[in-house]
C-alpha cells in the first residue's frame, strides 16, 4: 500500500512539471498568438434597445475547485476593413495580487464613454453597457484567466433594436389626423374604417388594434420605407361603441413598452324609450296640470314635441340629467271641454338619425261641470203663452261624469216637485200646469256632478195676461180743496200697451174723467184731479185693457180731505241707562199728507228746580224712533211725542222716564275686600258671532287691580261658548261665538276679579233669549222679560181666573145684544122703491141723541177745508171700498125715534141694516151751519161685523138736527161731464124735518133744487 502511494505521488509530480513546462513554453512564445475558433467555449446572443442597457454575459466560474479568477478581458470584434485590431481590449477586470474579487481593478476603453461596468458577482457575470447606441451592435469576446485553470473564451453577439419612431391614426379617408382624438360622431348602425401607420424602427414593428385588453386586429402591412400600416374596420356600430377607446400599438421587441395612440368613438343614438311619467287619469276642465315625458338613451339631446290631436303644443320646458342620458320635457296643460277624446302625445326623436322617433300618449278623459242648455217645449210658442196654459221645459245636459242631480230655479229660487201647485219635475223636464202670471220670470236648470254645478242659459217665460193693479200703491190721498193732486195708477199687464179708463164715484154719482186730464205711458196712467167742493171727494176708479182683455177689478183710489195726522200709538221707552234712553212708537194715519214725528224731553220739577220745565231735547224725524243721550243720572224726565203734517199736528203722547242712578262712591277705608258685582251692564251690540257689553265703573275697589270677566253661555244647553277679559268695564266683547248653537239665545255672566277675590255674577240675557215666552215683544224689548213676566203660582192663578170671568161677562153681553137686535120678520117691513135695499131697517130702539164733537166744530171754523172726523182712523176705515147704495128709513108711527131738540150741536145716531155682501159706504154727509148755508160734512161710520154669515152688519149714521135750514147742493164739478138724461144713483139726502129722503131715478135732476123735494117713498 505504501508502495502504491508513493507511486501516485511521483506520478503527480511528473504531471505538474509537464504542465509548468508547457506554460513556460507558452510564456516564451510571442504575445500576438491568435486564438482559433476551437478555443471558443460558448457563443451567445444578446439584444438591447437603443438607449437602453445591454447585458453581455460571461462565465467566470473556475472549472477546478479551489481555483480563482485572476483576469477578465473584453474584446469587441470590428470589421476587417475598419483598420482596428480585432484583439483590442475594451474592458478589463484584474484581480491579480488582490485578496478578494471585490478589490479587482476595472478598466475600460475611452471609446465606451464610461458606459460599461463588469458585474462579477452576478450569475452569470455580465458586462453592462448603458445608453446603448446603434454602433454598439457587434460580437463581443470575453477572456477569463484563472490562477490555475486554463484561459476561457466566450463570445456574445449583441443586437441593438431601434423602436418605431412615430405612430399616426388617420380618419376614414386616411388623409388627416383626428382632432382631439375623438372620432365621429357616427350614427348607430353605421360602419367605420380607422387607419394606423407606424414609421421607423429596426426590425420592422408589429402594428395592432386594441379595445381595452381585447385584440381587435393584428393584421398589418408594410408600405414604403420603414412604414407599417394596419386598417381597422368595424361593421354596424352599436350602442356599446359609444365612448369606446380604440388603441393602436406598434412594437418590435419585448423589452420596452410599445408605442401607442388612442381615439374615443362618439356616436348618435336613437332613444331607448319615450314614456309619459304620470298615469292616465281624468283631467278637470280649467285646472292647470304639469305632465312629464322622459326620453332615455338618445344622443345628442333629442327633440321632444307635444301634440293634442293634430295641434302642436308649445308650452313645455325641457331638462337633461347630469349624465346626459335622460331628457325630460314638462308640459303645462289646461284642458278644455273640447279636448275630450283627443290624443295627447309626446314624441322624442334625434334629427340626425333617420326614423329614430318614438312616441307615447293618452286618450284624454276630460271631467267638467255640466254644460246645460234650457229650451221651451217644441210645440210651444214663447210669444203666445197665456194664463191657464200648460208649459214645459226641456233641460239638455252634457256632462262628464254624468250628473247625479238636476234641479230647477225660478228667478234664482229653487223649484220643487209639487203636483198640488201644478209643478211637476221629471228628471230633465219641468211641467207647469195652468200657469198664472206669478209663474212668469227667469227659469234655469242646474246639473250637478262631482266637478260642480252647471247652470243653463236663463229662459224668460213671458205669460200674457190682462191688466191687474200693481200692488203697493198709495190708496188714500189727502187733498185740500182747490189743490190739484196727481193720482198715479200703475198696472201689471202683458203686453204693456194698455188703454186706461178713469171714473170718479162719490155717494151721488159716477162719471168718466175726461182724457184731457189723463196722461198714460204703457202701464202707468196719471190723472190730475182738483176737488172744488165737498162732493168732489170720493173714489177714483182706474181700469186698463190690452189685447188679452180688460181689467176685472178696477184700481180704487180714495180722495179724502186733508187733515191732521192721528196720534202715534204704542209708544215705549227702551234701554234706559244712566244718561240715555230710547223711544219707539207706531205710526198712525197721516191725514192724507206726509207726516213727521217730534219728541220733546223736559226735566221734572221735583228732580231739579233750576232746570224744571226746561227743554233738554227736541228732535223731528220721519220715523217715530228716537234716541237721546247726555241726560243726568237718576233724573225724571217728561217725554212728549206728536205727529204733524201740513194741516196741523196730532194730540201729544206723554211719557215719564227715569234714568238710572250712578253707583255710590265710598272712601278707600270703606272699600270692600270682595268686589261688588258689575253694575249697570247693558248689551250694546249682538250678532251671530259677536256680543259687546258695557258696564259702569265701580268705586268700591281699586280699578287698577281689577279685571272684568265676561262668559257667554248657551241659554238652552248651558254650555260655555266663549269668554273674554278686559281691564275697563266700558267695553267687553266676544267676537268668536260659534254659529252652531241652540235658538234659545245667550246668557251672559259678568264678574269682577281682583288679586284677592272674585265678585258675584251679573247675569244678562241676550235679545234673542226669552225666559217666559217666545213673543215678538219679548225678543224686541228684553226689558219686559226679567221680573214683570215672572209670576208666582198663586198670583198666576188669580190672574187667569179674573181673565176667565171677564171673558164670560163679555160673552153674556154680546149674546144679549144679538138677541135684542135680531132681524125683524119680513112681513113687518114697509115696501118701497129702494133700489134693491128692502132689507135695510132702522130699529127705533137704538135711536139716540148725542152732542157734536167740540173739536170738530172748532177745526172747521179755523180751516173750512178740514172736515171733522173721529180720531180712531175713521177715514182710513171709511174709504176702503166702493160705496153701495142704501136707504135710511124712519117709521112715521114712531115719532119718538128721533128726539126733537133745539140744540144745533147734537147728533142723532140711526142704525142701518145692510144686506149681506154689501160694503159700507165711504161717505156720509151732515149739514154744518156756515154763513147761513148748509154744506154737507163728511162724518165717520162704524161697522159692527157679525160672525154668523146669516146675520147682517149694522151701520150707525150720525144725523145732525138743524131745524129750519135748507140743504145746500153745490153745482156740478167741471170734471164731471153729465148728460141731460143721465140717471142719478140712489143717495141719501138730509132734509129739514130730520128725515132722510131717497132720490130715485129722475131725468129732472131734483137734487139741484134749492128746496128739497117731498119724499115719495114711505118713510118712518
Amino acid at each position: 500500500m505504501e508502495r502504491d502511494g508513493r507511486g501516485a505521488t511521483s506520478r503527480g509530480r511528473a504531471l505538474l512539471f509537464a504542465i509548468l513546462g508547457i506554460f513556460a513554453l507558452v510564456a516564451l512564445s510571442p504575445c500576438h498568438a491568435r486564438i482559433t475558433n476551437q478555443e471558443i467555449v460558448t457563443m451567445t446572443d444578446a439584444q438591447a434597445v437603443a438607449g437602453g442597457i445591454a447585458q453581455l454575459p460571461c462565465d467566470v466560474e473556475p472549472p477546478v475547485p479551489g481555483d480563482r479568477l485572476h483576469l477578465v478581458i473584453w474584446y469587441k470584434d470590428v470589421p476587417q476593413d475598419s483598420g482596428v485590431s480585432a484583439d483590442t481590449p475594451i474592458y478589463s477586470f484584474d484581480t491579480r495580487g488582490r485578496a478578494a474579487l471585490e478589490q479587482g481593478k476595472h478598466w475600460q476603453d475611452p471609446s465606451l464613454g464610461r458606459r460599461a461596468f463588469f458585474r462579477h458577482s452576478e450569475e452569470p457575470a455580465k458586462l453592462s453597457l448603458e445608453s446603448v447606441r446603434e454602433s454598439d451592435a457587434a460580437v463581443y469576446r470575453c477572456r477569463v484567466d484563472f490562477k490555475q485553470s486554463p484561459t476561457r473564451n466566450s463570445k456574445v453577439n449583441l443586437t441593438v433594436i431601434i423602436p418605431p419612431e412615430q405612430l399616426s391614426i388617420l380618419d376614414e379617408d386616411g388623409g388627416s389626423h383626428i382632432p382631439h382624438y375623438i372620432l365621429g360622431p357616427y350614427s348607430e348602425g353605421a360602419s367605420l374604417n380607422i387607419t394606423c401607420v407606424a414609421a421607423g424602427g429596426r426590425p420592422q414593428p408589429r402594428v395592432t388594434w386594441w379595445q381595452e385588453n381585447a385584440l381587435l386586429d393584428d393584421s398589418y402591412e408594410t408600405v414604403g420605407t420603414k412604414r407599417v400600416r394596419n386598417i381597422l374596420r368595424l361593421e354596424k356600430l352599436e350602442r356599446k361603441h359609444l365612448h369606446a377607446v380604440l388603441t393602436c400599438q406598434a412594437s418590435n421587441n419585448n423589452m420596452v413598452a410599445p408605442i401607442s395612440s388612442s381615439v374615443s368613438l362618439n356616436m348618435n343614438l336613437r332613444p331607448l324609450w319615450v314614456r309619459m311619467q304620470s298615469d292616465n287619469r281624468p283631467l278637470s276642465v280649467g285646472t292647470t296640470y304639469e305632465i312629464g315625458c322622459e326620453v332615455v338613451g338618445a344622443r345628442p339631446m333629442p327633440t321632444i314635441t307635444w301634440s293634442k290631436g293634430s295641434m302642436t303644443l308649445r308650452n313645455a320646458r325641457q331638462t337633461m340629467s347630469p349624465d346626459a342620458n335622460t331628457t325630460t320635457s314638462v308640459l303645462t296643460f289646461v284642458p278644455s271641454i273640447d279636448d275630450a277624446g283627443k290624443f295627447l302625445s309626446c314624441r322624442g326623436s334625434v334629427p340626425v338619425i333617420p326614423d329614430s322617433a318614438m312616441e307615447d300618449g293618452w286618450k284624454l278623459d276630460i271631467h267638467h261641470e255640466p254644460v246645460v242648455s234650457l229650451e221651451l217645449g217644441s210645440n210651444l210658442n214663447s210669444s203666445a203663452i197665456r194664463e191657464g196654459m200648460d208649459v214645459y221645459f226641456e233641460c239638455n245636459i252634457k256632462s262628464n261624469p254624468w250628473v247625479y242631480k238636476v234641479s230647477w230655479r225660478h228667478n234664482g229660487n229653487p223649484l220643487y216637485h209639487n203636483a198640488a201647485t201644478g209643478t211637476i219635475v221629471s228628471n230633465q223636464s219641468l211641467v207647469l200646469q195652468s200657469v198664472t202670471r206669478s209663474r212668469a220670470g227667469i227659469y234655469t236648470c242646474v246639473g250637478s256632478n262631482q266637478e260642480g254645478d252647471g247652470e243653463s242659459n236663463p229662459l224668460n217665460l213671458d205669460i200674457k195676461f190682462a191688466p191687474v193693479c200693481h200692488p203697493g200703491q198709495t190708496k188714500v190721498f189727502g187733498v185740500a180743496r182747490q189743490e190739484t193732486a196727481r193720482i198715479s195708477c200703475e198696472l201689471d199687464a202683458n203686453p204693456w200697451n194698455v188703454s186706461f179708463t178713469w171714473k170718479f164715484n162719490n155717494t151721488m154719482e159716477a162719471v168718466d174723467i175726461a182724457q184731457a186730464h189723463v196722461t198714460s205711458d204703457r202701464t202707468r196712467s196719471v190723472v190730475s184731479y182738483t176737488p172744488i167742493t165737498e162732493l168732489d171727494y170720493g173714489t177714483l176708479l182706474c181700469w186698463g185693457s190690452n189685447d188679452q182683455g180688460s181689467q176685472n177689478e178696477p184700481c180704487v183710489f180714495h180722495i179724502v180731505p186733508a187733515g191732521r195726522p192721528d196720534t202715534p200709538h204704542n209708544c215705549s221707552i227702551l234701554n234706559q241707562t244712566t244718561d240715555a234712553l230710547h223711544v219707539e212708537c207706531s205710526e198712525g194715519f197721516d191725514g192724507g199728507l206726509p207726516q213727521k214725528f217730534t219728541m220733546e224731553v223736559e226735566m221734572d220739577s221735583n228732580t231739579n228746580a233750576l232746570k224744571a220745565g226746561s227743554l233738554v231735547y227736541n228732535y223731528t224725524s220721519k220715523n217715530p224712533l228716537f234716541s237721546v243721550s247726555g241726560l243726568d243720572a237718576g233724573s225724571v224726565y217728561h217725554v212728549s211725542i206728536f205727529a204733524s203734517n201740513a194741516k196741523g199736528r196730532s194730540d201729544v203722547v206723554r211719557l215719564r222716564a227715569t234714568t238710572l242712578n250712578l253707583p255710590e262712591r265710598r272712601t278707600a277705608g270703606e272699600r270692600l275686600a270682595r268686589p261688588p258685582s258689575p253694575e249697570n251692564c247693558t248689551i250694546r251690540e249682538e250678532s251671530p258671532t259677536t256680543v259687546r257689553v258695557s258696564c259702569a265703573e265701580s268705586e268700591y275697589f281699586d280699578a287698577n287691580t281689577a279685571t272684568y270677566v265676561l262668559q257667554v253661555f248657551d241659554a238652552g244647553t248651558r254650555r260655555l261658548l266663549a269668554s273674554a277679559t278686559s281691564l275697563t268695564p266700558s267695553i267687553l266683547e266676544v267676537t268668536d261665538l260659534p254659529a252652531e248653537r241652540s235658538q234659545s239665545g245667550l246668557v251672559l255672566s259678568l264678574r269682577i276679579m281682583t288679586a284677592h277675590a272674585t265678585s258675584d255674577a251679573t247675569v244678562l240675557h241676550s235679545q234673542h233669549f226669552v225666559q217666559e215666552g217666545e213673543t215678538l215683544e219679548h225678543q224686541r224689548y228684553p226689558a219686559l222679560t226679567p221680573v214683570m213676566l215672572s209670576l208666582s203660582g198663586p198670583l198666576l192663578g188669580a190672574v187667569v181666573g179674573a181673565a176667565a170671568g171677564l171673558l164670560l161677562v163679555i160673552f153674556v153681553i154680546v149674546l144679549a145684544v144679538r138677541l135684542r137686535y135680531r132681524p125683524r120678520p119680513q112681513d113687518d117691513k114697509d115696501s118701497h122703491d129702494d133700489g134693491g135695499m128692502s132689507n135695510l131697517t132702522a130699529p127705533h130702539e137704538k135711536s139716540s141723541t148725542l152732542p157734536l164733537s167740540t173739536d170738530s166744530i172748532e177745526s172747521f171754523e179755523k180751516n173750512p177745508d178740514i172736515i171733522p172726523h173721529a180720531n180712531e182712523s175713521s177715514y182710513a176705515e171709511l174709504c176702503k171700498g166702493t160705496s153701495p147704495r142704501f136707504v135710511l128709513q124712519q117709521h112715521r108711527n114712531e115719532p119718538s125715534s128721533f128726539v126733537p131738540t133745539n140744540n144745533g150741536s147734537e147728533l142723532t145716531y140711526a142704525e142701518l141694516s145692510l144686506r149681506t155682501g154689501r160694503r159700507v159706504p165711504p161717505n156720509c154727509y151732515q149739514p154744518v151751519p156756515v154763513s147761513s148755508v148748509q154744506r154737507p160734512q163728511l162724518l165717520p161710520m162704524s161697522t159692527l161685523t157679525r160672525r154668523q154669515q146669516i146675520q147682517e152688519p149694522t151701520i150707525y149714521a150720525q144725523v145732525a138736527s138743524h131745524t129750519g135750514k135748507s140743504v145746500y147742493v153745490p153745482p156740478p164739478h167741471p170734471y164731471l161731464n153729465r148728460t141731460v138724461d143721465e140717471t142719478t144713483a140712489e143717495t141719501p139726502l138730509i132734509a129739514r124735518d130730520n128725515k132722510i129722503t131717497t132720490i130715485t131715478e129722475s131725468a129732472n135732476s131734483l137734487w139741484r133744487s134749492a128746496t128739497p123735494p117731498t119724499s115719495i117713498a114711505p118713510t118712518t
